[in-house]
């Protein structure tokens, strides 16, 4: 009888100690990851003491990437295209070509750069040239300068540009009904190529007044 008690008695403890065991291992199976097992972006709200606050991904701010001016989309560049609204913008072009409306147009030649842009505003209709400008920007204007002459190697139908109050080495050129100035700064590190249609240019001196003006802006 004794032996019989004992038996039973050691049978419990036996299936008490393994329920024991599975017990503690379920619960350690549940404990959360150790430090070494990285961040967890869901944590980030109850660390800073906000328990109650949920997490909005949605209204989060993308990175903002910057994008060249270019008609080809998703062009990057590492700076932005050369500035021209100070030389030349559409107002100006609106008072040089009045009672018309204009459109920006493509200018094609130079690949757009920080340290060139161009610029042409057409009539809406009738499918004149209008007036454009080309810009470079150099590091003195001395270098300005030299640019100017180089250009002028490089335009066809050449000429001094008519007495005026354009920085010396400015000239003119025409071509296929197109008239152009090309002159520099008169104190910046600025050359520019100034073009009109014939359409609006029956003469260089509206031209040369509108390039005075630029070359005069700081």
């Amino acid at each position: 009888m004794i032996f019989s008690a004992l038996l039973s008695r050691s049978r419990f403890l036996l299936v008490f100690c393994a329920f024991a065991t599975l017990t503690a291992c379920a619960d350690e199976a549940n404990e959360a990851p150790e430090g070494d097992s990285g961040p967890d972006v869901t944590t980030a709200a109850t660390e800073a003491g906000e328990d109650d606050v949920a997490l909005d991904f949605e209204s989060a701010e993308p990175a903002q990437e910057h994008v060249a001016t270019s008609t080809k989309r998703g062009t990057i560049a590492a700076m932005p295209p050369l500035s021209l609204g100070t030389f030349l913008s559409r107002a100006d072009a609106q008072e040089f070509i009045p009672n018309t409306p204009l459109d920006e147009a493509p200018f094609p030649g130079q690949r757009v750069s920080s340290t060139y842009n161009a610029v042409r505003y057409t009539p809406s209709e009738g499918g004149a040239f209008g007036l454009a400008l080309q810009a470079w920007s150099t590091e003195t204007p001395e270098a300005a300068e030299e640019r100017v002459a180089s250009l002028r190697e490089q335009f066809l139908n050449v000429a001094d540009a008519p007495q005026s109050a354009l920085p010396e080495g400015a000239f003119t050129s025409e071509r296929a009904g197109i008239r152009t100035l090309v002159f520099r700064s008169t104190e910046r590190a600025y050359a520019f190529a100034l073009s009109c249609g014939l359409d609006h240019c029956r003469n260089w001196r509206p031209l040369i007044a509108l390039g005075e003006s630029i070359a005069a802006k700081q």
